[in-house]
């Protein structure tokens, strides 16, 4: 569980920039207003659709996690 939360404070920060410009988009452009709701119909349509998703694996491989790591970077 440790490793997600990492993994996402690492995306988080390596966005925080991008995502900044994202939401004063979404905030000031008329037409681009709808981008708030976007995270969470998406939300909801990973929820609706979870039982098609392949199960997680137990055990998560140190090698995957630091190419998304890097990746991200």
């Amino acid at each position: 569980m440790t490793t997600i939360v990492v993994v996402m404070l690492v995306g988080l920060w390596t966005y925080w920039l991008t995502l900044g410009e994202l939401l004063h988009v979404w905030a000031t452009e008329p037409d681009y207003s709808h981008g708030f709701l976007v995270p969470f119909v998406a939300g909801v349509v990973l929820y609706l659709r979870r039982e098609s998703l392949p199960p997680l694996a137990e055990r998560w491989s140190a090698w995957g996690v630091a190419i998304i790591a890097f990746s991200m970077g």
